[in-house]
């Protein structure tokens, strides 16, 4: 696993990662660059504590569904970016499951649709 953690932080497209109460436990640089955040704002906080309630509220139920099923889901949704304009972004999100298949947490890429090619 040579630079995993590197292509991780590096990869095109923004990685985030979360327990199951929510509390973000990492993003890469593309979150952090989209989203306006540094490391140590994000790390242990939730969605209600980084973004509008009704975005919060939202994040928070699609989540929990995700979890749930532990199936993956992918989708277009609203996000607040780094200006904190509403933005549309592709997303998937997909249970973070333990060795027994137990859910510990959930992964999820989010990408601008502006910036994807039409």
């Amino acid at each position: 696993m040579k630079y995993f953690k590197e292509a991780l932080m590096s990869a095109p497209i923004a990685l985030l990662w979360k327990d199951v109460e929510g509390k973000y436990l990492g993003m890469n640089s593309q979150a952090l660059e989209m989203f306006g955040f540094t490391a140590e704002q994000i790390l242990g906080k939730t969605d209600h504590d980084l973004f509008p309630e009704e975005l919060a509220d939202y994040y928070r139920k699609v989540d929990k569904r995700v979890m749930a099923s532990k199936k993956s889901e992918y989708f277009l949704e609203k996000a607040k970016d780094k200006t904190n304009k509403i933005i549309e972004v592709f997303v998937g999100k997909k249970p973070l499951l333990d060795q027994d298949r137990n859910v510990v947490g959930i992964v999820l890429f989010s990408h601008s649709t502006n910036e994807i090619p039409h």
